[in-house]
Parts: C-alpha cells; sequence; structure tokens
C-alpha cells in the first residue's frame, strides 16, 4: 500500500501488507519465556539476519524493498539524526529538573570517579526518575478499579522496571550468563554515546559509563531477587499513603501526587 509510505514506521503493516493486520491482529502478551519463546528468540535472530542482507529485489513496491528499508531506516534512527540526545541531555542539566548526573558532572577536573559531585537523597534521586524523565525504577504507578467495588477506581503500585527475564538476572546457565554480560556491554554503550552527544570527553569517561552499567544491573538484580522470593499475588494489599510514609521514611504523599500528574 504505497499511499501510506510517508509513514511507514508510524503505520507499517498497512504500509508492507494492505488488509492483513486486520485479520491477523498481534496480541504483545501472548508470547510468554517458555521453549516456545526460545524457538521464537532464535527465529528472530535469524530474522534479524535476513533483514541486514542486501536488497536483492529492488523494486520499490516489492515486499523485500519495503521490510528491509524499514527495518534499516527505524534501527539507524540514531545514527540519521545527529541531536537525537539533545533534548535528554538538555533535561538532564536543566537547574529545575535533574539539575546534573554523575556521568557528566564528575568530568570535571579532579572529580571524583566514585562519590557524586551532588549529592542527592534517595527521595530526590527518584523524583527526578519517575517525575521528570518519566521513566519507572523499582516500581509503577498505575489505576486499577477495586475488584469489589467497580464504582471505585484504586491507585496501584507493581515492581517495574526490569530489563530481562527473573532467570537472566538470577541463574548460571548458559543463556542466562551471556545476557547478562550483553545488557551491560549495551548500557554502557549508550551511555558512552549520551557523554559525546553531551561534549564530555575526558579521560575517564568509560570509567563512568562502566559505574553506571553496573549500577543499573545491580538494582534489576535486587529487584528480580526480591521478586522471586516475594512472587506477586493477583490478592492486593491495600494501604494508604500515610503508612507508606510511615513505614518507608519518605515524603510518600509528595511523591505519589507529582507521579498522578504526570499521568
Amino acid at each position: 500500500d504505497s499511499a501510506v509510505s510517508s509513514n511507514l514506521c508510524k503505520d507499517f503493516y498497512t504500509y508492507a501488507c494492505g488488509g492483513w493486520q486486520k485479520t491477523h491482529p498481534i496480541q504483545s502478551f501472548d508470547v510468554e519465556r517458555t521453549i516456545l519463546g526460545d524457538i521464537i528468540d532464535r527465529r528472530d535472530t535469524e530474522i534479524e539476519r535476513l533483514l541486514d542482507s542486501p536488497i536483492i529485489r529492488s523494486n520499490q513496491r516489492s515486499w523485500e524493498y519495503k521490510v528491509k528499508t524499514y527495518y534499516t531506516e527505524c534501527r539507524d534512527d540514531y545514527i540519521r539524526v545527529n541531536n537525537t540526545a539533545s533534548y535528554m541531555i538538555a533535561l538532564i542539566q536543566d537547574p529545575a529538573t535533574v539539575n546534573g548526573w554523575y556521568m557528566f558532572d564528575n568530568s570535571a577536573e579532579n572529580a571524583s570517579q566514585e562519590f557524586l559531585v551532588k549529592n542527592e537523597t534517595l527521595y530526590q534521586q527518584m523524583s527526578h526518575i519517575h517525575g521528570d524523565l518519566g521513566n519507572l525504577a523499582v516500581f509503577g504507578i498505575r489505576t486499577r478499579f477495586d475488584e469489589d467495588d467497580p464504582t471505585i477506581k484504586r491507585l496501584e503500585f507493581y515492581p517495574a522496571a526490569l530489563s530481562m527475564e527473573l532467570s537472566d538476572y538470577l541463574d548460571d546457565d548458559p543463556i542466562s550468563i551471556p545476557r547478562r554480560e550483553a545488557f551491560q556491554i549495551y548500557i554502557t554503550d549508550i551511555m558512552k554515546l549520551l557523554a559525546k552527544d553531551a561534549g564530555i570527553t575526558d579521560m575517564n569517561v568509560e570509567i563512568r559509563a562502566a559505574t553506571v552499567a553496573g549500577d543499573v544491573f545491580s538494582v534489576e538484580r535486587f529487584l528480580a531477587d526480591s521478586l522471586r522470593r516475594n512472587p506477586t499475588s493477583s490478592v492486593p494489599r491495600t494501604t494508604n499513603l500515610q503508612e507508606i510514609s510511615t513505614q518507608f521514611s519518605v515524603k510518600a504523599k509528595q511523591k505519589v501526587m507529582k507521579e498522578i500528574y504526570m499521568l
């Protein structure tokens, strides 16, 4: 369907397959970590290899041209758009929001590579991550209708921000170990690219990138371990903001109000 060729990244199925998606809906929650999932992972690797191969049918109306062009353009977006990270960097450096970051701030001459130049409380850090950056760390917040009274809408906290399966963090098998290593290499590379876009070129930038990658993995592994030891059940545990604030000694009410505002 060449009529939507200008929106191929937004409406790829219409672009490449016409009305196929109307009779073959894709459900994102259908695939779980099973033997079938591992087979699908191997299939995805083969598909990626095929997509990386040169285009033989160069006619722009051919399915091969459409699929491979879409894949290449969307994958190479960071390379094609030179200022991709500029808005994130500006937000991180804005005094009104995050006001700096270890990856950037500790590039100063004689700055420690172990300790933060700008010390922040855990509450401040979580507020930046969830509120200012709109990302999840350790937990997320969503609204759900109460199971017993559908007229009541409940605010719900749920474990969030794991990048891999629980087993990939905790198991020592031929699949999990390489995935852990690849994950940390990936985070390190992203940190170095972000620093490069921010003009950070000091000799310790790779040390800090590796530190950030290690910290990210450590936090996620801790959460994965907690979830394995204390799996969530279908029965919610209800509480209120005052009890949360008392138990965790944080400004829970202000934190949640900020998140609700962001929602």
